[in-house]
């Protein structure tokens, strides 16, 4: 790869960027070089448990803005020869040093994306992070991934066969490219161009151009997402420590775990970006902690195995009689704090790695632990580091392989599909649903079986892709793909199956895990006299992959099974060959490059079988026996799912590509199909100058192709734009396509919708999808399921006065949806809280939400797990808990539109929290709130199953042709209730 990241040491001292919105308590450390080292420490860097190389990048801070200024220090660096050495001297040092730093801190500015006061944060608060610090105190790392792929790419080279491979070693172990030196290849970048906008991607400017372009794109969003962490700073902060105890496999007796350290933040599992396990962690006591002067002897040489590593003094300072002392650790879990009365457990539980050495227990902690403590947070750099390799990877494939991939031009030529089988192996005994598709389903369906039949090695076939909105059934028409392409190459003599299923998030794989599994004991059950014992059989069929850090309590029970845990519950993979025989792999795009750092990749698999073919045939010819040995040239992985894809950012796509493609000439190609809708949710960015290109998927871009390979009708798939979509409607793709929806061999749309009410499809078939859709949901009037949630609807009609009636001289249709108009006020929490420009409510909102909950639950015995509360702004969210904490219904789910991707419930109540219009435009330039956010609305409107209920003020919706066109639909339908003062859309 052209420019690749390297470590190289440097003598610049690095500062911090400054929030915008509140003032950092942050400060001048941990002074961390590009090298690793720590300017205050003369120890040897190995013994620092918390990797330096990845806190350089975290917290070495941000020396790159979005405006790509130059943010790093230029002064002479303090060292510990020009440090004041006495009290005296330090404290005119500091005086100097805080005068200095007002003078040349950043004035606040309000611009129309930043509209809240920043929130204030104590002088002597900020002077304890703004200190020098002369101890840093390393905790026990959590446990590494690094570790299991290491012993799992063991196993593939224990084999004692010499690597004939030529130009790489198949013996190799696979390394990360370390994040160390990406924000000086992004300052490069950006004086490169001189002003001038990052280019959009494109394959013509050739593939070093492409990968470039992406380096520096996950830089800034780096960068943005470290600034907007430093508002989870937090102060008086009180920590407490303890040992987890952990089940036992065998006697599920607990056993004492490493010492973690816990502490309560109001609402920081609500922030975004969300806190992540790994994510670093500094904290400071808020008092000066005495000096252990026996420090230097902790270890002698050579340290004692597995031994806490030692805190880490200035040489200088080792006669100092107290220390400013700093702790680096890292998030182990976030927990959301319970709904009780009690104020304390109402906040959010953060665990961290402690584990201090135990020698310091007396001269540190127990004068440690009565002070109170600063907090500060910086995302982890591994998701970074993991898309890195992947360009890495796609740097040393074939030019020609890369680009059928990425940017196809040809349709794939393949015989006529075959009809799907469904009377082999017992396909015909399948009673249920799954096996029941529709034309375009069973299209998918056929289009895989057909490209599985027919592999070819010369070139590698463009990606198909499966699109419709939600309910349409893409999950189950992913589920029956695999289990006829299981059938269909196991059937054939040539490979055996081998199938990696992805997806972005965690609770999407384990949906696939689960219902795969149910599908696969039933058919086991349907060809055997006796019902096999599911957990058993299945374990060795399919595996569901999580990373170390994964905590085992926020796994569903019904997915355990198909992983693998130590003896303290930890996930670790399994064995070589085990993994090896797996039929489905199912994990998260990240953690699909476990997989490739193990080796498990279809590259290095082949190369390892054409080594061992190689020595055979030549022991073999020595011996005087004659033959060839087959098989090397067969793909491990004969497939890929990338389910829920149109949520994934193109580098966290190429993860799992990574461990697929092959692109050896001699190889069969592996065959890949993309599931999702790029009309609703894009991936999560936060930076806006990266969000133009990162905030679309591989496989929004796929589609948007200038060429005739998916199927556009004109010369691109996003079609000419019109009044009300050039703008609004972010540049959707059109699916009104002048050819056929399905096209042979590469795209499906599924436009069936089995979800809901059909009046629910109505507005977003117009709005999001130009009236493609169609509701094959039978017609419930008069049923009794029906009739109840019409009941619900019309409760809460009585809560409030209909508008329009004199429009309507005819009977309102029953449709179990509403409107109801409020005319709230917007506030900021931002006092309360520190969710910074998300921090938005509207209290007036917010009641009548908690009052028709409390109205359906109590009065009309509803579930609390039926019903589903979204709002725009994460502020409404904690408003709208606390409202319904007040009167006990705490137990309902809310949240932001993002939280329910994928997920629906019976009843929705959509608060959209925005009253001022003058507001609005800020929203629009951040990508906040619900309006002119297509995908968020969509989303929005389309998780309801039997009941849809909207609040919002229609003076500031009618600004948005997308809530102007659905306020125009429930006035003329009857579904409008409150106050009908909207001048502008009256008749």
């Amino acid at each position: 790869m052209e420019e690749e990241a390297q470590i190289k040491p440097s003598g610049e001292t690095l500062i911090d960027a400054t929030n915008d919105h509140a003032q950092p308590i942050h400060g001048s450390t941990p002074q961390l070089q590009r090298d690793g080292a720590v300017p205050i420490t003369a120890c040897d860097e190995a013994a620092v448990s918390i990797s330096s190389s990845d806190i350089s990048q975290a917290i070495g801070t941000l020396n790159l803005q979005e405006n790509s200024t130059d943010l790093r220090g230029k002064g002479k660096k303090e060292t510990a020869t020009n440090r004041p050495k006495n009290n005296k001297g330090t404290n005119a040092g500091k005086k100097k040093q805080s005068s200095k730093q007002q003078q040349q801190r950043p004035q606040h500015h309000f611009t129309g994306s930043s509209l809240l006061t920043p929130n204030f944060i104590p002088k002597k608060y900020r002077e304890i992070n703004q200190a020098y610090t002369t101890c840093i105190i390393p905790t026990l790392e959590p446990p590494k991934s690094e570790t299991e792929t290491k012993r799992v790419f063991q196993g593939l080279t224990g084999i004692p066969v010499p690597c004939q491979c030529s130009g790489k070693d198949c013996h190799a172990l696979p390394a990360n490219v370390p994040v160390t030196e990406e924000y000086v290849f992004a300052e490069r970048q950006a004086k490169k161009r001189n002003g001038a906008a990052i280019p959009p991607i494109n394959m013509s400017a050739g593939r070093d151009a492409y990968i470039q372009t992406f380096r520096e794109l996950l830089q800034l969003e780096y960068a943005e997402k470290h600034r907007l962490y430093e508002r989870y700073s937090q102060y008086e902060i009180k920590i407490t420590t303890r040992h987890l105890p952990i089940p036992k496999k065998a006697t599920n007796a607990p056993i004492e775990t490493d010492m973690v350290a816990i502490f309560r933040i109001p609402g920081i599992a609500d922030g975004r970006p969300s806190l992540k396990p790994g994510d670093f962690v500094f904290i400071r006591p808020h008092d000066m902690v005495p000096n252990p002067y026996n420090i230097k002897q902790f270890y002698p040489e050579p340290s004692p195995q597995n031994a806490p590593p030692p805190v880490i003094i200035d040489h200088d300072a080792a006669f100092i009689p107290f220390h400013r002392a700093e702790i680096h650790s890292r998030v182990i879990s976030v927990t959301r704090g319970k709904p009780v009365d009690d104020e304390e457990l109402r906040k959010d539980l953060v665990m961290v790695s402690w584990g201090i050495d135990p020698l310091l227990a007396t001269t540190f902690w127990s004068q440690a632990r009565k002070s109170l403590f600063t907090v500060r947070f910086a995302p982890s750099t591994s998701s970074h580091e993991r898309a890195l390799t992947a360009f890495r990877w796609l740097g040393t494939l074939h030019p020609t392989i890369a680009r059928d991939l990425l940017f196809p031009t040809e349709t794939p030529k393949l015989p006529p599909s075959a009809p799907l089988n469904e009377n082999d192996n017992g396909y015909d005994s399948l009673e249920f649903e799954y096996m029941q598709l529709n034309e375009n389903q069973s299209k998918f369906a056929q289009m895989m079986m057909t490209r599985t039949a027919n592999p070819i090695t010369e070139k590698i076939r463009p990606p198909m892709v499966l699109t419709g909105p939600a309910g349409t059934g893409k999950t189950k028409t992913l589920l029956v793909a695999i289990l006829q392409c299981m059938n269909i190459v196991s059937s054939s003599e040539r490979m055996e199956p081998h199938i990696l299923v992805c997806t972005p998030s965690h609770t999407a794989c384990d949906v696939i895990t689960i219902r795969l599994a149910k599908l696969l004991s039933k058919l086991h059950s349907s060809n055997s006299e006796q019902a096999p014992d599911q957990p058993r059989d299945l374990r060795s069929v399919v595996f569901r992959l999580y990373d170390v850090t994964r905590s085992v309590q926020t796994v569903p029970a019904e997915v355990l099974p198909f992983t693998r845990q130590d003896y303290s519950g930890q996930f670790v993979l399994p064995a070589t060959q085990e993994l090896l025989k797996f039929r489905v792999i199912v994990t998260t795009c990240e953690d699909a490059h476990l997989l490739f750092m193990a080796g498990i990749t279809n590259d290095r698999l082949r190369s390892r079988r054409q080594c061992i073919q190689t020595t055979l045939e030549s022991t073999m010819t020595m011996a005087g026996l004659h033959g060839t040995i087959s098989g090397h040239s067969q793909p491990h992985f004969t497939h890929l799912f990338i389910d829920e894809a149109a949520q994934a950012t193109e580098p966290e796509s190429l993860i799992p590509l990574s461990v697929v493609v092959d692109d050896s000439p001699d190889a069969i190609k592996v065959e890949i199909a993309l599931c999702g809708d790029p009309r609703q949710l894009s991936p999560n960015i936060y930076s806006n100058v990266a969000s133009e290109i990162l905030q679309r998927s591989l496989l929004e871009r796929l589609l948007r192709l200038p060429v005739d390979t998916y199927g556009g009708g004109r010369e691109t798939l996003l079609g000419p734009p019109t009044r009300d979509n050039w703008q609004t409607l972010d540049e959707l793709i059109e699916y009104s396509f002048q050819k056929d929806d399905c096209h042979d061999h590469l795209s499906v749309f599924l436009n069936q919708s089995y979800r809901g009410h059909p009046s629910f499809l109505i507005m977003p078939s117009k709005l999001f999808y130009f009236d493609k859709l169609k509701s094959v949901v039978k017609d419930l009037s008069g049923s009794s399921t029906n009739t109840g949630w019409l009941d619900a609807a019309r409760c809460l009609e009585k809560l409030a006065p209909k508008a329009y009636s004199a429009l309507q001289p005819h009977v309102p249709r029953d449709w179990p949806m509403l409107f109801r108009s409020v005319k709230g006020k917007d506030a900021s929490m931002a006092v309360e809280s520190f969710f910074g420009s998300n921090s938005w409510c509207n209290r007036m909102e917010a009641t009548v939400v908690a009052e028709m909950i409390e109205e359906l639950v109590k009065n009309q015995g509803i579930s609390t797990s039926s019903i589903g509360v979204m709002a725009a702004f994460r502020a409404q969210v904690v408003l709208i808990r606390r409202l319904l904490r007040d009167r006990n219904l705490g137990a309902v789910n809310v949240g932001i539109p993002e939280d329910y991707q994928s997920v629906e419930r019976d009843i929705i109540m959509l608060s959209l929290t925005r009253s001022s219009v003058d507001l609005v435009e800020a929203d629009k330039d951040r990508r906040a709130g619900l309006f002119h956010q297509p995908k968020r609305t969509n989303v929005a409107l389309t998780r309801a199953e039997h009941l849809l209920v909207v609040v919002g003020n229609p003076d500031t919706m009618i600004e948005d042709p997308v809530w102007r066109d659905w306020l125009d639909f429930c006035r003329l339908n009857g579904l409008w209730y409150g106050d009908e003062e909207t001048p502008k859309i009256a008749t």
